[in-house]
């Protein structure tokens, strides 16, 4: 039996009700998404910073005594 025409748009109605808070949720967290990528690369950054600082304050000068003649 084929249903009337009120009951396909009522079925219409209830999917599209269901599609627009999938939207809504998906929406919700696209932008939680991009909270968590702005903060992680704002870490990143200062991970980096904090790095690059370590490594220069680290590094060994070398003095021309310390070097190993050519002939070696």
């Amino acid at each position: 039996m084929s249903k009337s025409s009120a009951e396909r748009l009522t079925d219409v109605e209830c999917i599209l009700m269901h599609l627009q808070q999938t939207l809504t949720d998906l929406n919700q967290v696209v932008i939680e998404q991009g909270k968590s990528i702005t903060k992680l690369e704002r870490e990143l950054k200062q991970l980096a910073s904090d790095f690059r600082q370590v490594r220069d304050t680290n590094r060994p000068t070398r003095s021309a005594e310390d070097e190993i003649p050519p002939h070696y």
